[in-house]
């Protein structure tokens, strides 16, 4: 889908605060989230994603485990529907 907006939830991406003023600004119609396991991705999983038009997004400063990602990338992501 072309306007959709995806979004992968890793601490070397663009703070949450850049990404939730960026879909603020481009309004998608849909917004796919992407939160990886607890073991993180391998490289060639994260450019796979990169290559699929996925923008990379750090929730926190700190790394949060893959259950906690989950609720806090959904509750910044519905805060702005």
């Amino acid at each position: 889908n072309n306007s959709a907006a995806k979004i992968f939830f890793d601490k070397s991406g663009l703070s949450l605060r850049n990404i939730i003023e960026v879909l603020w600004v481009d309004k998608p119609t849909d917004i796919i989230a992407f939160v990886g396991p607890e073991g993180d991705l391998t490289q060639s999983e994260k450019l796979l994603l990169r290559e699929n038009g996925f923008g990379f997004c750090s929730l926190t400063k700190s790394t949060l485990r893959a259950q906690q990602a989950v609720v806090v990338a959904l509750g910044a992501l519905r805060s702005l529907l």
